[in-house]
């Protein structure tokens, strides 16, 4: 797990469990997922920022420089950064 802080509250979070083929990938703001990137046996599904707790299928993987590049794009959209 690896944890990127912004912001006091806001951050990265990072879930690799390589045995389990699992990846996790949010941005939080305060308490709450605002974005994120999830991904179980090589299948991906988004978690919106307009609804993050909306589960959307995708169909292609999602890089890590993607996901920060798409959380530093949410977080100005929003006035943060």
């Amino acid at each position: 797990m690896a944890r990127m802080e912004i912001l006091p509250a806001v951050y990265l979070q990072i879930y690799r469990n390589i045995e389990k083929d699992k990846l996790n990938m949010a941005l939080v703001i305060g308490n709450d997922r605002a974005y994120g990137v999830d991904s179980e046996g090589g299948v991906y599904h988004e978690h919106p920022a307009e609804d993050p707790l909306r589960h959307m299928p995708i169909m292609e993987k999602v890089e890590l420089e993607q996901f920060v590049v798409r959380c530093l794009e949410i977080l100005q959209d929003k006035g943060i950064l």
